[in-house]
C-alpha cells in the first residue's frame, strides 16, 4: 500500500491579522513580516518534493505557497472548499466594532473557542463538511 503525507499550511500573516479582523472570507495583503514566514516556509519545505499542491481560492493563501509551486514547477488547484469560515455581516470587521454591537459573541468565543451567532455565519458544521479527495500514495500540500 502506498503511503500517503499531507502537509496542511495555514496563510501567512496579513494586514487583517495585525488590525484583528474577523478576516474569513475578505482578503488582505500580506505583511512585511508575513513575507518574511513565506521565505521561512519554503525553506523548510525545500527538500519535499509534492506531488499535488490545494488552496483556498483566497489570495492570502495562494501568495503563501507560490514560491513552494514555482520551486516545484506544479500548479495550484484552488478551491473553494478550503476557504476559511463566513462570518456573515461580520466578515471583515474589527473585533472591537464587533464588540460594541454583540460583545457575547466575543465571549461566547473565549468560552467555548467557537465563533457563534452572527446573522448569516457559516455553521461550524458547514464548515467541517467541506472536503477534498486526496490520491493515495501522494505528497500533498494543503493551504487554507
Amino acid at each position: 500500500m502506498m503511503k500517503t503525507r499531507v502537509f496542511i499550511v495555514r496563510h501567512t500573516e496579513t494586514i487583517g491579522n495585525v488590525e484583528k479582523r474577523l478576516t474569513g472570507r475578505q482578503d488582505y495583503e500580506i505583511t512585511e513580516r508575513g513575507q518574511v514566514l513565506i521565505q521561512k516556509l519554503t525553506k523548510e519545505l525545500e527538500n519535499i518534493k509534492f506531488d499535488k499542491i490545494y488552496s483556498s481560492t483566497s489570495g492570502r493563501a495562494v501568495k503563501t505557497i507560490e514560491p513552494i509551486v514555482e520551486k516545484q514547477n506544479l500548479k495550484i488547484e484552488e478551491s473553494d472548499e478550503l476557504c476559511e469560515m463566513y462570518f456573515g455581516i461580520y466578515d471583515g470587521w474589527k473585533w472591537e466594532d464587533v464588540n460594541k454591537i454583540q460583545p457575547e459573541i466575543k465571549q461566547t468565543q473565549n468560552e467555548i473557542n467557537e465563533i457563534v451567532g452572527i446573522p448569516g455565519q457559516e455553521s461550524m458544521e458547514e464548515t467541517d463538511s467541506k472536503h477534498i479527495s486526496f490520491p493515495s500514495g501522494t505528497e500533498g500540500l494543503f493551504e487554507y
